[in-house]
């Protein structure tokens, strides 16, 4: 559940981060949909503009044919001399609208005859009247047809200059594949600039006559009929790499950044967001630490003082009651002295500041010291403590002192934490490579979700009776970084309602080791009295 700073956190980042994140992904993309139908406009008017340059190239050359034709109409020689260089160029007709009569100059089309020309003429014949009314509006209009569309050639009419307009109609056939390989082969080479793909192709035959980089395969993007050359078309390719690939490469690397950007930005807001929440976190364990260290403070000095001035006020009047009042003393200040140390010794950890002294000890006579001291207090308390020694347990490297240090913060726990059942038990024991000390309780337990945040610094449960219990919420904070001081681990298993096992592991790094199995020995009891 997401308390109300949280809530207005993440309001702020919404609006702040989000938003205008957001905002911008969304005219980024708008702008870059403009910019693709834009760029690809451009780039298809460049295209079309070398398409329509190369048709207008054709109709430049077909005219200059026609007006020379028109120009050497004095005599048969001289029109076969004005088209002699043009190999492409073959037969030259006259053609009378109002008799009808054909006259052929130059006949040299292969595998045609003048019955199939004839034919031919007469067939298009109704299209010159057009063709006049062209002439008489003072527009000189060309009028390109296929003839016999198996034979590859077009025959060009179009109507003089002559004083007597009208009357006769002057044509010429070309091959048309030859006209394409010579005389537009060196304008589509300058066009193309190294840049383009300009094949030609043949539509009845479904294949390319001419292409300007034969080794290339071609995939045209636009193409175009020739306007003088029916059954022909040209088209373009941009070379390598085609205009829809830039355009789409261009689109996709847009989209690429401002996904990327997006991805930044929102694991931005949720680091911040995280940061944020475990600084509140923090804040407020900070704040329930002090909270929590003044009451435990406050209740053991409330005590040394009351029983110190009932004893300086002569109100103990037996010896039993000084001793009594004397003992509580001593024990409160111990308390106190010990809540001191443990913030200190958290301070010093924290800080980095803290020394260990390694030297080897037996774990064995370590936890049966601390057994012996701490069974008369648990004892008195009404609480049955038992401790279990594993035999043979070799010498470990250890810090003989924080190790006891990190064993009575866990039987204070279980002190603390212990309800109706009294009963701890301590045990020592081998797995593995390590050596480990276990405190096991009856008590109150620990909740799952709560199990793996209880060694974080000025942690407490939130709710239950471990919360309704006092506390610093260093206790396993210090036990869990004194464990991985040793090169250890702690863990803990724990039942709600039916109490905790803490395990301390501490590294073996000599003597005889022995793996998987956990072995117990002697056992001490300490007699349960009810107080």
């Amino acid at each position: 559940m997401i308390r109300a700073p949280e809530q207005r956190i993440s309001i702020l980042l919404f609006f702040v981060v989000l938003l205008p994140a957001v905002i911008y992904s969304v005219y980024e993309l708008t702008s870059v949909k403009e910019e693709e139908e834009l760029l690809q406009a451009v780039y298809t008017n460049q295209l079309e503009t070398i398409l329509f340059s190369v048709n207008q190239y054709t109709e430049d050359v077909i005219t200059n044919l026609s007006f020379r034709l028109d120009n050497s109409l004095l005599s048969d020689r001289d029109l076969e001399a004005a088209f002699r260089e043009k190999s492409s160029v073959f037969s030259i007709v006259k053609y009378s609208v109002y008799t009808g009569a054909l006259r052929i100059i130059n006949p040299g089309m292969p595998g045609t005859d003048q019955a199939a020309v004839k034919k031919f003429v007469d067939s298009v014949a109704p299209g010159f009247n057009q063709l006049i009314d062209y002439k008489k509006s003072g527009y000189r209009k060309l009028e390109a047809y296929s003839f016999l569309p198996d034979s590859g050639y077009t025959a060009i009419f179009f109507v003089p200059d002559s004083p007597d307009p009208g009357y006769n109609i002057y044509g010429f056939f070309i091959d048309s594949r030859a006209f394409i390989r010579e005389v537009l082969s060196p304008k589509i080479q300058n066009l193309s600039q190294n840049e383009f793909l300009l094949p030609v192709l043949d539509t009845r035959r479904k294949e390319i006559v001419y292409q300007n980089d034969t080794t290339s395969n071609v995939v045209t993007e636009i193409q175009k009929d020739l306007w003088l050359l029916p059954g022909y078309k040209i088209g373009i390719a941009k070379r390598g790499v085609s205009i829809r690939e830039i355009v789409k490469e261009r689109v996709d690397s847009s989209l690429l950044l401002i996904l990327m950007l997006n991805i930044v930005l929102i694991s931005g807001v949720i680091f911040v967001f995280y940061n944020i929440r475990k600084f509140a976190e923090l804040v407020k364990m900070r704040s329930d630490f002090v909270s929590n260290v003044s009451h435990e403070l406050r209740t053991p000095l409330a005590l040394i003082r009351m029983f110190a001035e009932t004893l300086e006020m002569g109100r103990a009047r037996t010896e039993v009651k000084k001793r009594e009042y004397i003992s509580i003393i001593s024990g409160e200040t111990q308390r106190l002295s010990n809540i001191v140390n443990r913030i200190l010794n958290f301070s010093q950890m924290e800080a980095g500041k803290r020394k260990f002294h390694f030297a080897p000890i037996d774990l064995n006579d370590t936890i049966s010291s601390l057994f012996e001291t701490y069974k008369f207090h648990l004892q008195n308390n009404g609480f049955s403590f038992t401790a279990a020694y594993a035999p043979d347990l070799p010498p470990i490297n250890a810090d003989a002192e924080a190790v006891t240090e990190a064993v009575i913060n866990l039987l204070d726990n279980a002190v603390k934490y212990s309800d109706d059942v009294k009963e701890i038990t301590i045990r020592t024991g081998r797995s593995d490579n390590f050596q480990f000390i276990e405190v096991r309780d009856r008590g109150i337990g620990i909740k799952k979700e709560d199990q793996k945040k209880i060694f974080e610094k000025f942690y407490r449960v939130t709710s239950g009776q471990i919360h309704n219990t006092k506390g610093s919420g260093l206790g396993l904070s210090l036990v869990n970084q004194i464990a991985h001081a040793h090169k250890g681990k702690i863990e803990v298993i724990s039942s709600y309602g039916k109490g905790s096992l803490f395990r301390i592991y501490l590294l073996q790094e000599t003597g005889k080791q022995e793996t998987g199995k956990q072995e117990t020995g002697k056992q001490e009891t300490g007699k349960q009295e009810t107080g």
